[in-house]
């Protein structure tokens, strides 16, 4: 009798056991996500899911970004490595290669539908290792200009599609990194009115700039470079090296010390004529031949008229 209770007591704890939730831990902060303005929404997936699940317990850990690399370094030689890790991008997967599972077979298995995503987006999500993730979004990048600087200059503004072409000096020209890199140069003016592309320009003395990369942080030179091309910086042999595109964007940097390197650019017809422009603390930007000196029919080019140099009035 005492037997067939102590069995019956071993089954009734097994059963116990068995009934527990298994825990999933997902760790947030190796990409984005940890801001505070992020977690409302990822908390909320975590509370619709555990109401789903009896058998499952979703637990979400948020981690800085800058501390995020050495946290899961940590918990991962500690054989306490999360179940989840993101959302990721792909320099922070890239600092964990090998370590991902590749979750192909269990979404064969599962029959999970990829077709959902872009063709484009999984793919990208293949490595050596297999496919170690589900696509979760994309970070555009953009670009926002000051339409009054381009009027200023004689400039087109850029193409507000994607492939289109761009009009430069009345001719079609992919928008491309040469193209804006030319664009920039003339858009980029020093204290006497001349800008990038002109011989009498002081690089010293830049009053404005054509283009500056926003929001690239500690990545700016990585950044930098991809505007050039895509590229490796590491050979068949698995040692370190420069890409081409990184040479590339290397001679075609303009930094704030007021040094400038060549930078590669388009060749162009040079404008028929020439205007400058000066200006007053009152009256603003005024057109003046460059040669003449007498103050132009119109307030200001636009479309393919001939670029402008711009002064400061004295």
């Amino acid at each position: 009798m005492g037997r067939r209770l102590l069995a019956a007591a071993l089954t009734a704890l097994a059963g116990a056991a068995l009934a527990q939730p298994v825990t999933i831990t997902w760790f947030v902060g190796l990409g984005a996500g940890a801001q505070p303005e992020q977690k409302a929404a990822q908390d909320a997936i975590v509370e619709r899911f555990n109401a789903s699940r009896d058998d499952i317990r979703l637990e979400i850990v948020y981690v800085t970004n800058e501390v995020s690399v050495a946290t899961l370094s940590t918990l991962i030689a500690t054989g306490q490595a999360p179940d989840i890790v993101g959302p990721v991008g792909g320099a922070g997967s890239a600092a964990f290669a090998g370590n991902f599972l590749d979750l192909q077979p269990l979404i064969e298995e599962d029959g999970y539908d990829l077709s959902q995503f872009p063709e484009a987006a999984v793919e990208n999500q293949r490595t050596d290792d297999g496919l170690i993730g589900i696509p979760f979004a994309s970070f555009p990048a953009f670009l926002y200009y000051r339409p009054a600087l381009f009027d200023e200059a004689g400039l087109e503004y850029p193409p507000a599609e994607v492939g289109a072409p761009y009009v430069l000096d009345g001719q079609e020209v992919p928008w491309d990194i040469d193209t804006l890199t030319e664009v920039a140069k003339r858009l980029t003016v020093d204290a006497n009115g001349y800008d990038a592309t002109e011989p009498e320009f002081d690089p010293a003395r830049t009053v404005q700039w054509g283009f500056v990369n926003q929001w690239a942080g500690a990545g700016v030179a990585r950044q930098n470079v991809t505007l050039f091309g895509p590229g490796t910086m590491v050979d068949e042999e698995g040692n370190a090296r420069m890409p081409d595109t990184g040479a590339r964007a290397g001679a075609g940097t303009t930094t704030r010390s007021g040094r400038t390197t060549s930078c590669p650019r388009p060749t162009r017809t040079p404008p028929t004529s020439s205007r400058r422009a000066t200006r007053s603390s009152r009256a603003g930007w005024r057109w003046h031949s460059r040669t003449s000196g007498t103050p132009a029919a119109s307030p200001g080019p636009s479309g393919t008229s001939p670029r402008c140099r711009r002064t400061r009035a004295p």
